[in-house]
């Protein structure tokens, strides 16, 4: 799997368009920063999730005018299997996941992934089993 650097800008259903960082960077900046804010980013800064985000390790989606920002990143199990994870959503509250997950998985079919994996809050499971979506696994953290 090769690594992509890109924003994928969602504008409605089954209408994106690609847009390259540095073309849109100032409103995913932002996004960013209330994601850090937000949810912790598992420690992460701004700075390093922006560096990620341009190698290539997080692909970003963002819908409408700015309104949400969604990343996801592909990865391989052990088994070789191919995943995309949806990890990481800001202002997706207003948004029904009919409109936006179809596009994230025909994308990732379209990468050779044979999963789709949404890590994120409790509620999720509920909104995405009309989707095909079981939970697998729970995660436990504890800081120190």
């Amino acid at each position: 799997m090769e690594r992509l650097g890109l924003v994928k800008r969602l504008r409605g259903p089954m209408t994106p368009f690609y847009l390259d960082v540095g073309e849109t960077w100032q409103p995913v900046l932002a996004h960013l920063e209330r994601l850090v804010r937000e949810q912790h980013h598992h420690g992460m800064t701004v700075a390093q999730l922006s560096q990620r985000i341009r190698e290539g390790v997080y692909q970003v989606w963002i819908w409408g005018d700015n309104e949400a920002v969604f990343m996801t990143t592909l990865f391989r199990q052990p088994s070789g299997r191919a995943v995309c994870s949806l990890s990481w959503a800001v202002g997706a509250d207003a948004i029904h996941p009919d409109v936006i997950y179809p596009q994230i998985e025909a994308w990732a079919r379209e990468q050779g992934c044979q999963a789709l994996v949404i890590v994120g809050r409790k509620g999720w499971e509920r909104v995405m089993r009309p989707h095909g979506f079981g939970l697998a696994d729970q995660t436990l953290i504890k800081e120190l």
